[in-house]
């Protein structure tokens, strides 16, 4: 649009030189007798006299000046003034310039036709953006759900996972506190069999009642009624059969 009004303008500036031009070249070349002024009439006058003397009388001489000569016919010629080469001139650049102004429109409407095209080109494009955008939206949205869930999971395993920690650690607590007691009662045990072994008496008598087996139970003795064998080879030259002790005998008692 800035274009076309530019364009315009110009054709309008110059078309108004061009009838200024031909408006100031209808006139014609006129002649006419020139006015020959008349020269100034001569005056003369007698130069001053002495005291005494008479004065001369003044004379004035007026001459008049030749009639002019006849005024020549006006001549008319041919040749094309500057002012009718400017007015062609002006005339063949409003002709250009209203050529370039229909060209220009034409451009214009292309313009405005292929403008048009891209606008809607534009539009479909930008409806087709709008929808891929939805579409990211509504994928972006699905993930973030998932991601929640993921989230969500997240928290109950580590939930989980520290309660299973807390539990094994209480459980690795209580097994520290059952080792430590179990290696505290072994060590009792421990010594209290040292102890036992010391007490240990190296002979035996036999009283009414006793076999193998009850004398090797008893606590002073081994404790056990599977160690009667241990008594049994220490004491083979005095007992020939293991089920038949006699009351009085004594035995000896090996240390284990």
């Amino acid at each position: 649009m800035k274009i076309r009004l530019l364009i315009g303008v110009f054709v309008f500036l110059v078309s108004a030189s061009w009838l200024a031009a031909q408006e100031g070249n209808q006139g014609y070349l006129l002649g006419g007798p020139s006015e020959a002024l008349e020269p100034a009439a001569r005056v003369t006058a007698t130069p001053k006299t002495r005291l005494g003397q008479p004065r001369p009388a003044v004379t004035t001489e007026v001459k008049k000046a030749p009639a002019a000569a006849p005024a020549a016919a006006p001549v008319v010629t041919e040749v094309p003034t500057s002012a009718e080469i400017e007015a062609a001139k002006a005339k063949a650049i409003a002709e250009t310039a209203m050529e370039i102004s229909r060209k220009a429109e034409t451009t214009a409407n292309e313009a405005n036709k292929t403008s048009v095209e891209s606008k809607s080109v534009s539009e479909q494009a930008i409806s087709a953006a709008n929808e891929s955008i939805q579409k990211a939206n509504e994928s972006i949205d699905k993930v973030n759900k998932n991601i929640d869930r993921v989230n969500e999971v997240n928290k109950n395993l580590v939930t989980e996972i520290a309660r299973l920690k807390f539990d094994l650690e209480q459980k690795d607590k209580a097994l520290e506190e059952s080792i430590t007691l179990q290696n505290e009662q072994y060590a009792a045990l421990k010594t209290e069999i040292e102890s036992m072994k010391i007490k240990t008496p190296e002979t035996y008598r036999v009283k009414k009642g006793d076999f193998l087996i009850k004398i090797a139970n008893k606590d002073e003795i081994y404790g056990k009624g599977s160690e009667w064998k241990l008594i049994y080879r220490a004491n083979r030259e005095k007992i020939r059969n293991p089920n038949l002790i006699y009351p009085g005998q004594e035995l000896v008692i090996p240390k284990k």
